[in-house]
This record gives structure tokens, C-alpha cells and sequence, in this order.
């Protein structure tokens, strides 16, 4: 709010508003100006405490000066001390609150409901003789406190690194308001911009986020700095698949035909979702706490459109697919989901073997690999004939006559006997079990975060706190890149289950109008009015006789025969026009019916 503050119609401060927030600073005999200035104008405040540390008395006074008229509140970086001020007033008028902590103090769940216990105790008290019900304006506010609290780094713990990529390092951490452990990636931005990998990293969370399944890596959280971009998963402690396969762990048939269950069922959802992953490897694979196998990296995956082809050359060498090489050497046109079949089998035939079926390496040319993935595949002579037979259908060169779907699979005569919706809800217990006494990842990489690191991430607060005091006339938000997605899980779930109910109200609601239908509409007889009788009764009696009188007219002349009905051959009983009218004037005459109309009405609150 600057000096003509008092002409806006919603006026506000900010931290661009340097000149009265330095004014607290620099002379007490500001302070009776600014809280009369306040307390007959400020409607908003939005402060970043980072860039602009007021101290707790100033933060307080002007709490103080605003609170009557205060509609949004905004804090960014609010410490402990400012918390306890802030918790302590009250605010009749407020309608938005967004608060963002400052680590390492943070908003556990017991400063939240003191948040919400500060809001909704103020809107008690104004709900009393107002139009609308207590309960709808208390829902509001509860609903502003918690959606607004946006995820970010400073919101995780940093517990130890477990995991390095080629453009990024995977660490433990802990979220501090719910203890919950997670898996951060974390890739720097220079370092992609400079590789040009910045558009997958991109797209790995666009696919992310769209995608859930129990046999995939599923993504959390994800956000941005001006260093680093951010993706929070689940958190698999069970170490990948190249971990144990180097410590030669010895995996047998039924341990191999579990995890080709597992992933299988993952690559018939991504099948759904329109996705390959083309870069399935042992380096790829996570095992849990329990032995179960989940997907990740998604790097290099694509989503395809209805009925195309993927034909870019993308994949580990030794694990590609033949067309995939075919289609760089422009003898197909492309390739589609069977890809990630074949790559499904020669995992499966390294984990039996610990060799890999094929002799490749990243440096074979293309028309050397087409020769060798062309010859016969040796199996040795003691695994069965069904784990055989398995194999060979996931690595036919032929993509039409490759295992694809998990229907094919199933029809195998080793994984027949297995029920998929046990191995979907993981009842099915793995033989091999990730030991529990140590982390299943190279111990070295803590020891290279904290010592070879130049940048490491334990120092990235006090970092890109002097980065942002030095810059604070430019906007952080202009150094972000705006494709990126910025996505939470839980406010997800929360919005598809919000969308869940809506249906089933509508549908409800659908099916009680339908009820609401008449169903029966029997008319209930009643016994006419006297006057009612006598009119009818006189109106009968003059239409019989102007059809008697027209009978006797359309007769022919005979001679008088006595009344008896087996001699008369021939009545004509077809009424003259004014006895058809007669007619009509009974038939229009109104008779009195009381109709039972039976409905049902469903009130929704």
C-alpha cells in the first residue's frame, strides 16, 4: 500500500511496500500514522518475513492495526515467534489464510488446528443472526486453511543419499509434519539445459503424475528452486535389481515368475494408459521391504496417440528390442508396447542366470546387433521346460508372436496355475526377501554427497537464502520453469474424491427424480352430488329417445308385428347427427375424479 492508498478500493501491503515497513524501523513517531492509515484501509497483506524480517513487536502492531477489516493474509517463511503472535489474534472479516513455515520450525498438526481453531472461533461468534448456516462458512475456512499450504524443500528432512543417476541423485527424506518417509530425486537445472534433458525430466512428471499403480514408482510430490527440480515417490528400501544381481543373489524359477507377474501387470496398465517405458533394466527395477518388484524411471518413456508408432532409437542397448533397431535402420516403420516385453524378458533370463541372453554392449553397431539378436538363445539344461518355454515367448523376434498382454501371459503353462488378482494385491508372498540389517545401496554415495559434492544438499537453505537476500528486487518466481508441473497427490485424491461424490450425488439425485414418476394412477370412485345425478339422469333420458326416434325414422315400413326379438331380422341402432351430438355433450360433461398420484422425494443436504 503506497501513499495513495487511501483511493484503492481493496488496498493491500506487501513486500514491495519497503517505504512504510522501513518507516517502523527507523522512528517510533511513525507509528500512531501507519495504525490509523491500517486500521481504515489495509484489507490484505502478502509478506515474504524472508525478504522483509520485521521483528516480533512491528509484526505484532500490525496485527493490531488491521485485524477489524483484514480479509487475506499471506505469509511466506513464518518463524516460531511470529507463529505464537499470529495465533493469538483474531480475525472477524478473514477469509483466506496462507502460511508457508519458516524450517525448522514447521506447521505439525497441532499448529494447524490451532490455525483453524483461531478462525473458527471468530466465525462462531459472527455466525450468530447471519443468513447463511454456521456449519457452511466454518467448511470454508477450513478448506482455505489446509489447501493453501504449498509443498516445497523446505519441507522434507534430509536424511541420506541412496541413489545416482545420470542427471540426478536420489536421497531419503523425511516430510516434517508427517514423519512419513519418501525417496527425492532431485536433478539440477544447469546440468540438464546444458545435456539438453530438460524436456524429459518434464515429461517423467507429466507421465507421473497421471499414472498409479501398486507395481509402479509412484510420484508424491513434485516442485522446484532456482537450482534443482524436485519429484518425492515411494520410498522402496529394498534396493534395485543390479544391487542383488552383483551380489550374486541366486533368484529361482518361481521367485523370476513372480516378478514377470508383478511387472507384467504394470506394463498392462501402462498399455491402458497409452505408455511404453523403453528402458526396462535391473537398474530399473525396485524391490520393497517384502521382495515385490515396482517400475521406475520414466524417463525416456512415451505416451503414444491412438493407433501410431513410437520411432525414436531410446532404450539400454543390451536390453532393446529388435524392431527398435530395425526401425533405426529404416526397415520398419516403427514399434509399439512389445518392446517392453522383450526388455521383461531378458530381465527375466538375467536374474536366472545372472548373464544376459544376448552378448552386447553400448558400442556394437547397429547391424552387428540385428546379426546377434537373430541367433538361437541358449538355455541350460537344468531350468524346466514351462520357464523355458516363458522365455522364449517373451524373446520372439517377432513382435506380432511375443507375449504382450498379461491375458497371453497367463495362458503360459508356467504362470496358469498363478491367480493375478492375489499377485495384484500382493498376497503372494516372494521367496526372496531384501536383508533389513543394512541399506540395500552403495554405501559410498553418502560419503560423495557430503564430501565431493560442491553443491551439496544439506547446505542448499543457507544457500539460497544469501542468493535471494542479494536478489531482492527480482521476482524468484521469473527464474522457474513454468512447464513444469507442480503436483501433490493428496490434493488429488482429495479433488478426485470430491468428483466422486458429486457423481454419486447427481446419480442419486437422478434416480429419485426417476422415482418421483407417478407410479400408479388409479382414480378413486366417489359418489356424485344429488343435483349431479338428477342433470345426468335427465340428459340420459333425452339422448335415448332422439336415437329411438332416429331408429324408428331409418326403419323400413312392415306390418305390425308383435314385440318379440327372434322376429325382427334387421335394427339399424347407428344414431342420427343430432343424437351424436347428444352423445358427445354426455361424454364432455365433467365427472368429478380424485386421482392418488404415489411419489418418493430424496433432500439432500
Amino acid at each position: 500500500m503506497g501513499a495513495n492508498s487511501s483511493s484503492r478500493s481493496d488496498p493491500s501491503l506487501h513486500q514491495d511496500d519497503d517505504d512504510q515497513l522501513a518507516m517502523l524501523e527507523c522512528d517510533d513517531r511513525c507509528y500512531s500514522l501507519l495504525g490509523s492509515l491500517w486500521r481504515r484501509h489495509l484489507t490484505r497483506i502478502e509478506l515474504n518475513l524472508l525478504q522483509v524480517p520485521l521483528s516480533k513487536e512491528h509484526f505484532e502492531f500490525l496485527l493490531l492495526s488491521c485485524w477489524r477489516k483484514l480479509i487475506v493474509l499471506r505469509l511466506n517463511y513464518l518463524d516460531k515467534e511470529k507463529f505464537e503472535v499470529l495465533v493469538g489474534h483474531r480475525f472477524p472479516k478473514l477469509q483466506m489464510l496462507q502460511i508457508d513455515a519458516l524450517p525448522p520450525f514447521f506447521l505439525c498438526c497441532q499448529k494447524q488446528q490451532q490455525l483453524r481453531h483461531m478462525i473458527m472461533k471468530d466465525y462462531q461468534d459472527n455466525a450468530v443472526g447471519a443468513c447463511v448456516s454456521q456449519q457452511t462458512q466454518l467448511t470454508c475456512v477450513i478448506i482455505s486453511v489446509s489447501v493453501f499450504f504449498t509443498v516445497n524443500f523446505d519441507h522434507f528432512q534430509i536424511l541420506r543419499a541412496i541413489g545416482k543417476g545420470s542427471f540426478g541423485k536420489v536421497c531419503i527424506v523425511q516430510k516434517r509434519d508427517s514423519g512419513v518417509l519418501y525417496a527425492m530425486k532431485y536433478v539440477s537445472r544447469s546440468v540438464c539445459e546444458s545435456r539438453g534433458a530438460l524436456g524429459g525430466v518434464i515429461k517423467e512428471v507429466e507421465l507421473l503424475s497421471s499414472l498409479e499403480h501398486p507395481f509402479l514408482v509412484n510420484l508424491w510430490f513434485s516442485f522446484q528452486d532456482e537450482e534443482d527440480l524436485f519429484m518425492v515417490c515411494d520410498l522402496l528400501t529394498g534396493g534395485d535389481l543390479r544391487y542383488h544381481l552383483q551380489n550374486r543373489v541366486e533368484f529361482n524359477e518361481q521367485s523370476v515368475a513372480l516378478l514377470v507377474c508383478e511387472l507384467g501387470s504394470a506394463l498392462e496398465y501402462l498399455q491402458t494408459q497409452r505408455v511404453i517405458h523403453r528402458d526396462i533394466k535391473p537398474d530399473n527395477i525396485l524391490l520393497d521391504d517384502a521382495g515385490h518388484a515396482h517400475l521406475t524411471d520414466f524417463n525416456i518413456a512415451t505416451r503414444l496417440q491412438k493407433d501410431s508408432l513410437a520411432c525414436s532409437m531410446s532404450g539400454t542397448k543390451p536390453y532393446m528390442a529388435p524392431e527398435v533397431f530395425m526401425c533405426a535402420l529404416e526397415e520398419v516403420a516403427g514399434y509399439s508396447y512389445p518392446v517392453d516385453w522383450w526388455s521383461l524378458g531378458v530381465v527375466a533370463y538375467e536374474m536366472r542366470s545372472n548373464n544376459r541372453p544376448f552378448v552386447l554392449h553400448s558400442h556394437t553397431p547397429l547391424v552387428e546387433i540385428k546379426n546377434v539378436l537373430n541367433t538361437n538363445v541358449h538355455y541350460p539344461h537344468h531350468w524346466s521346460h514351462s520357464f523355458i518355454d516363458l522365455l522364449q515367448k517373451l524373446l520372439c523376434v517377432h513382435p506380432g508372436a511375443r507375449i504382450s498382454t498379461q491375458h497371453e501371459l497367463h495362458q503360459t503353462p508356467l504362470l496358469r496355475p498363478r491367480d493375478f488378482q492375489q499377485v495384484l494385491d500382493k498376497k503372494i508372498k516372494p521367496t526372496f526377501k531384501p536383508p533389513e540389517d543394512h541399506l540395500n545401496c552403495d554405501p559410498c554415495l553418502e560419503l560423495e554427497e557430503m564430501i565431493v559434492e560442491t553443491r551439496p544438499l544439506h547446505k542448499k537453505k543457507k544457500r539460497l537464502a544469501k542468493q535471494r537476500s542479494a536478489q531482492r528486487d527480482s521476482d524468484p518466481e521469473t527464474t522457474l520453469i513454468k512447464e513444469f508441473i507442480v503436483y501433490n497427490r493428496f490434493k488429488e485424491l482429495k479433488r478426485k474424491a470430491m468428483e466422486q461424490k458429486e457423481t454419486d450425488w447427481q446419480r442419486e439425485l437422478e434416480l429419485a427424480m426417476a422415482n418421483s414418476i407417478v407410479n400408479s394412477l388409479a382414480p378413486i370412485q366417489e359418489k356424485p352430488t344429488t343435483s349431479l345425478v338428477t342433470a345426468a339422469a335427465t340428459a340420459t333420458t333425452g339422448a335415448t329417445t332422439a336415437i329411438n326416434a332416429a331408429s324408428v325414422r331409418c326403419t323400413p315400413s312392415a306390418p305390425t308385428q308383435p314385440k318379440d326379438s327372434d322376429n325382427i331380422e334387421f335394427i339399424d341402432r347407428t344414431p342420427s347427427p343430432q343424437a351424436a351430438q347428444a352423445i358427445q355433450g354426455i361424454q364432455a360433461t365433467p365427472t368429478p375424479r380424485r386421482f392418488c398420484c404415489k411419489a418418493t422425494s430424496t433432500i439432500r443436504e
